[in-house]
């Protein structure tokens, strides 16, 4: 059975004659009306014993299976995991299960027969003596070991329990025939489940070889997942190529706990709002360039830029965004959730794009600021500050440059008329120019620095693009000119910006995410604008730190 929410588990029922299974619970009481409906056809007067199997001990897998008693209804309960989340459960853990990352407490539980233990008891059970039970191991590598318990059922049908940590340590695969249940190994790498308590990237990246060997060596054909769809045996195959390919690239992974939780959250609101900036810009931009090709005739390529970027499907992905916050500021939604939907709402957005070819006919500093919108949540969210491009600059010629880029043209109108020969390099040279963008024609930007320039240490691309921006937030209130002035000192470069013109009257303050750019552009805002003087002061080291720290949002 199938939740269509990221926040509550897929539930499997298997009818093993005399005994009925149950892989996961979820947390959805609509869920939970489905699974009584089929149990109650399966059960024989209440007698059939009832295995409730726990994939691993997160809330999302286990909630309803602790706290609604309806399961007893319909047979004995029996419930099966692995011993380190036996354990984890009879305490009543609110953090490891997640129960305090989502805001749902979790009771205590005794578990009936816990797994893998290191001193085997089968008194577990005593109270199912129709099962028998067997335990295998396997020495794949000199590093890797691969454990197995076999439930033999009285009909001789079988139930393996292979046990296959990273995403928690207490991750099982449950295999009935040809099907395997897998619980959350395929998104053990995904944004906001990466860091999660029980995270282990070395074991999971063994227990990608564990899979891989019970796939090969057991006739697999169909894998159940945690959450989404099943897949096939050759599918999954894929999915760990590109699980270890994710493992291999992966910075180091703060813990994703509250704290985490929350900083991110900020973080993914700010970044929302900031979509909700830079896209009707994007879009009005790409509106215009198409109306001028349209005044010069050219309909075919006013049309595929129209595929650029569906504004209408935009707006309707950032309204079930903002729909969806509302429901969390009700109480309808945790914060966990909202984190889930701004990567999937920002991840939607790259992806219109990622796939196009716009380098040319959208402005390069605005691409970069859209398509980084989604990679600094997940480096918010996996702990990060996202700083792996940081280099020694000289600021003056920084910002010379982006003046110089924002006022002239990518191509001169010589160079273009050499294109003329050719229809299709004309035309591409003829979208380029259409679509420039020049505004610094009313605005003057000045810089007093000293005779002996420093360089800074700095992401040159990122700082680049928070000038861009604050120009046009400048422009845009009625500026006529920025005034930057670079103070050098023994270990630091400190850069005052102010704006001057007897107009200038900003309505909306700068972007909370503009103002954490410059932390992750390797600097730091000293001074804020206020209500007493609009200038501010950045703060850039001389010096290439010998380490760089980690996030704190």
């Amino acid at each position: 059975m199938r939740k269509p929410d990221v926040t509550c588990s897929n539930v499997f029922i298997i009818d093993i004659g005399a005994f009925t299974i149950l892989i996961d619970t979820g947390v959805s009481r609509d869920l939970m009306d489905s699974i009584c409906k089929v149990l109650a056809e399966l059960s024989q007067d209440n007698q059939k014993p009832i295995l409730i199997i726990f994939s691993h001990t997160h809330v999302d897998h286990i909630y309803l299976g602790l706290v609604d008693q309806r399961f007893q209804n319909y047979g004995k309960v029996f419930y099966v995991c692995h011993t380190s989340g036996s354990d984890l459960l009879k305490s009543g853990d609110q953090k490891y299960t997640q129960a305090e990352l989502v805001g749902i407490p979790i009771p205590s539980l005794c578990v009936d027969i816990p797994l893998f233990q290191k001193n085997l008891d089968l008194k577990g059970l005593s109270n199912i003596p129709e099962i028998g039970i067997e335990h295998k191991h396997y020495q794949l590598s000199d590093s890797v070991s691969l454990e197995c318990v076999l439930f033999i059922f009285p009909n001789n049908q079988c139930i393996s329990f292979w046990e296959v940590p990273g995403h928690s340590a207490d991750s099982i695969a449950v295999q009935a025939g040809s099907l395997l249940h897998i619980g959350d190994i395929p998104f053990a790498t995904s944004p906001g489940i990466a860091g999660v308590p029980g995270w282990n990237p070395k074991e999971l990246s063994r227990t990608i070889i564990r899979l891989s060997w019970i796939i090969l060596n057991q006739k697999i054909s169909i894998i159940c997942q945690g959450h989404g769809n099943a897949c096939t045996s050759d599918e999954l195959k894929k999915n760990l190529m590109n699980l270890q390919q994710d493992l291999d690239a992966m910075p180091e992974i703060t813990m994703f706990d509250k704290t985490r939780l929350s900083g991110s959250l900020l973080h993914a609101t700010d970044l929302i709002d900031e979509a909700h900036r830079i896209l009707p810009i994007l879009a009005g931009r790409i509106m215009l360039l198409r109306y001028r090709l349209e005044e010069l005739e050219e309909e075919d390529l006013a049309r595929k830029l129209e595929k650029i970027l569906p504004d209408e499907e935009i707006d309707k992905i950032l309204i079930q965004f903002s729909r969806y916050y509302d429901d969390f500021k009700s109480g309808l939604r945790c914060e966990y959730q909202v984190i889930l939907k701004a990567i999937q709402t920002l991840q939607k957005i790259k992806s219109f794009l990622s796939g196009n070819n716009v380098e040319n006919i959208i402005d390069s500093s605005l691409l970069r600021r859209t398509l980084q919108l989604f990679s600094d949540l997940l480096s918010s969210i996996q702990g990060n500050i996202p700083t792996g491009y940081l280099s020694f600059v000289y600021p003056v010629d920084l910002i010379q440059d982006v003046a110089h880029r924002r006022s002239s043209h990518m191509m001169s109108d010589e160079e273009i008329l050499l294109k003329a020969d050719d229809e299709d390099e004309f035309k591409k040279v003829l979208v380029c120019r259409l679509a420039e963008y020049q505004n610094l024609s009313d605005i003057k930007i000045t810089i007093d620095s000293p005779i002996d320039p420093q360089t800074i240490y700095a992401d040159s691309e990122r700082l680049s693009d928070f000038f861009s921006v604050l120009i046009d937030y400048y422009y845009t209130y009625g500026a006529d000119e920025a005034h930057i002035t670079i103070n050098t000192l023994p270990e630091f470069v400190l850069i005052k910006i102010a704006p001057n013109g007897a107009c200038f009257q900003p309505h909306l303050p700068l972007s909370r995410a503009l103002i954490r750019s410059i932390k992750y552009a390797g600097g730091e805002l000293v001074k804020i604008p206020g209500k007493e003087s609009e200038e501010m002061i950045l703060k850039f080291s001389t010096k290439e730190p010998s380490l760089t720290g980690s996030n704190q949002n």
